[in-house]
């Protein structure tokens, strides 16, 4: 005890060494950074404040706090925190975080116990930038039995000449871990901001007051945008038994790429938003001086659309196929080398033919040899927005198509460059894993998974998947019962698919063979999309019978989603029966940043689930060209976590609310990860122009 108090002296007057070196007379910095505090929420050392994370800011968290006592109980007394935020809307930040005493213990359950828990915070100041005043409601530890950082509050903030002053009424928890008086009533906090890397620190928590310095990269010293902060906090005096103690943490905030119609939501901060900003992390590469609109273009000929073929061909675009009628020409193609986002392939296309063909042009663009989407276009309008600085490529019209319209155009040859028979080999990394568990704060097994696609005719193909298991962590190892199951090396997935493009907006595709490893059976699904895209039903209907158990999976799910394009955002109901039997409703709220979901989602089956899921594409923008084979990474790779919100414990029933899910399904292979409709391309023309102005103007190639 002694020891420990000898420690807390030492921290307590290094710190006040700290706050001696700059003197109250200095020159304080105007803009205040946000950080995150220890536990939750963005805001001081241990109270939240008025701030959020920005719209589209990613931020992971560190915290380590001193005289961790491992021998009680990780609901009691000093732990280490570790978070994960995201700026979903402009002034709402969603908060993940597990706290913990060891990261992992012994093998075995309840030898490293930790708490996973989600908290939310709503503010005004995203909302009122130029405002000195702002306001804010949050909760922590949302839903759940096992609660221990359960509260709410309700905060005010004033900024003044670099000093923002914060107060707040709360409402706690006998058993928070901060202790019974953490925000419970009054809390406040007093944050200055002495230099652009420097921040000075304290706050009234409801348990005692703390004390503390942050420092912070400047801007440039990171890619994209990125900023790296260390917090430490020197004093506390909390009467809360143990928590009475310093910690350091440090954060990493990465702004994802944020379109130009949702940057003009609202600033994404008091600062930031200038003309000569960098682009943030995904975001779009485009030249600086642009060249300018050609004064003459080729006359139309066949001469001419022989050209556009060729060019086509020698990028790397397949199922090529050109009709010439007068001065309009009709290109069908097939992107395989831009799967990342289509929208870069539909750009480097319509580039490609303005510059070759003077007049109006149909794209059809195709996939698996299915026409799924049809572009209608002037080339002197393109190529004003492409090479010249018009706002946007005027008259464009972007619409679905049926088969049948594709077929009643008189394509002059057959197609050339068939994407058939030429197989596509993609590596992924596949991980199985579990946050905050009693085993942990994080179990898993990891495997390469090598998936072979291979087209056959138009709609048909072969989807062989191999997995080799590369590590395992010892629980799962060792732990027969752990919900991780570890990989076998194994070959878990075999199918066949076929789709087929319907009248009306509907597609269908049907696929029979092995998935899991050792399920034998069928699926369907199906689509229908309103002309815009803003609407979509869909439809997945299975049945599947385990080798082993005879145990029959009969998942039927029909879901319903809105699309705003003005925010890359989606909500999406869902009900059904689920793989296991359970029976239930589920609202998904998606969230695009560039080529990164962020997918927040509730459950109801029997039992309450509330996760969060990101996927991201594990392939460069600009994929190898497609000859004999062509070898890939994977465009969309899917990693979360939930957690059980009801019930007496937070034990999650295996298999719970497990949804069948196809890598070679509908909106990944033939509608751009559910990006592919008019709404979502005519909002990403300045994706298109880019696309263009890297792949061919940059010669990127």
């Amino acid at each position: 005890m002694k020891e420990q108090h000898a420690k807390q002296r030492m921290f307590r007057w290094v710190g006040a060494g700290i706050l001696t070196l700059f003197p109250l007379s200095g020159q304080a910095n105007s803009t205040i950074e946000s950080h995150f505090s220890q536990t939750g929420f963005t805001g001081a050392l241990r109270t939240p404040n008025t701030q959020t994370l920005a719209f589209g800011d990613i931020s992971l968290g560190w915290n380590f706090e001193d005289n961790i006592d491992t021998g009680s109980g990780y609901s009691d007394g000093a732990h280490n925190t570790v978070m994960l935020g995201l700026g979903i809307f402009p002034g709402f930040e969603f908060v993940s975080q597990d706290t913990y005493k060891r990261f992992n213990g012994d093998v075995g359950w309840g030898s490293a116990g930790s708490d996973l828990s989600f908290s939310a915070k709503l503010s005004s100041a995203a909302w009122f930038p130029d405002s000195p005043f702002s306001i804010a409601i949050g909760a922590q530890d949302l839903g759940g039995i096992a609660s221990h950082h359960d509260n709410q509050y309700l905060v005010a903030g004033y900024d003044w000449q670099g000093f923002r002053l914060s107060v707040g009424y709360g409402r706690g928890s006998a058993t928070n871990q901060m202790g019974v008086n953490y925000l419970e009533g009054g809390f406040g906090s007093l944050e200055w901001q002495t230099f652009d890397w420097l921040q000075l620190i304290t706050d009234y928590d409801g348990t005692g007051i703390n004390a503390g310095v942050r420092l912070s990269t400047l801007d440039g010293w990171l890619p994209w945008q990125s900023r790296l902060s260390a917090t430490w906090q020197f004093y506390s005096d909390s009467e809360t038994k143990n928590r009475d103690n310093a910690y350091a943490g440090v954060q990493l905030l990465v702004p994802l790429s944020l379109s130009p119609s949702q940057q003009k939501i609202v600033p994404r901060t008091k600062s930031l938003w200038r003309e000569y900003e960098a682009p943030g992390l995904a975001a779009e590469a485009v030249t600086e001086n642009p060249p300018q609109a050609s004064e003459a273009l080729p006359q139309a000929s066949a001469d001419a659309a022989d050209i556009v073929m060729k060019r086509l061909a020698d990028h790397g675009f397949q199922h090529l196929k050109v009709a010439v009628q007068g001065d309009h020409l009709s290109v069908a193609l097939e992107n395989n080398r831009y799967r990342r986002n289509e929208v870069d392939g539909v750009g480097v296309a319509m580039g490609m033919i303005s510059d070759a063909w003077p007049g109006r042009f149909d794209l059809y663009l195709l996939n698996n040899g299915i026409p799924v989407t049809k572009i209608r276009a002037q080339s002197p309008r393109v190529q004003d927005y492409f090479r010249g600085d018009a706002p946007s490529v005027s008259g464009l019209n972007i619409s679905t198509v049926s088969t049948y319209d594709y077929y009643a155009v008189p394509w002059r040859d057959p197609s050339r460059a068939n994407s058939a028979w030429i197989p596509n080999i993609n590596f992924s990394p596949n991980l199985r894993s579990t946050l905050g568990t009693e085993f942990g704060v994080f179990d898993y097994s990891l495997a390469l998974g090598t998936n072979l696609v291979w087209d056959l005719w138009p709609g048909a193909s072969l989807d062989v998947r191999h997995l080799l298991p590369l590590a395992v962590s010892d629980d799962v190892e060792q732990v027969s019962w752990h919900p991780v199951e570890e990989h076998e090396n194994e070959v878990d997935r075999i199918l066949v698919h076929q789709a087929f493009g319907l009248p009306l907006g509907l597609f269908t595709q049907f696929s029979y063979g092995r998935v899991y490893g050792d399920y034998i059976g069928g699926m369907n699904e199906s689509r229908w999309q309103s002309a815009s895209g803003r609407h979509k039903f869909s439809l997945r209907v299975g049945y599947f019978e385990q080798e082993d158990t005879e145990f029959e999976a009969e998942p039927r799910l029909l879901s319903y989603r809105y699309y705003l394009p003005e925010w890359d955002w989606a909500l999406e109901v869902q009900n059904g029966e689920y793989w296991r039997g359970d029976t239930g409703s589920a609202v998904k709220s998606n969230h695009w940043f560039g080529d990164v979901q962020v997918i927040i989602e509730a459950h109801t089956a029997g039992e309450e689930y509330a996760g969060m899921y990101f996927k991201i594409p594990l392939t460069p923008r600009q994929e190898m060209k497609p000859k004999y084979v062509q070898v890939t990474g994977i465009e969309e790779w899917r990693w979360g976590y939930y957690t059980k919100t009801s019930g007496d414990d937070n034990r999650i029933t295996p298999g719970a609310i497990w949804e069948p899910e196809l890598q070679h399904n509908i909106e990944r292979r033939y509608f751009n990860r559910d990006r592919l409709s008019p709404l979502y391309i005519r909002s990403q023309q300045h994706r298109m122009k880019a696309a263009y102005q890297q792949y061919v103007l940059g010669n990127a190639d």
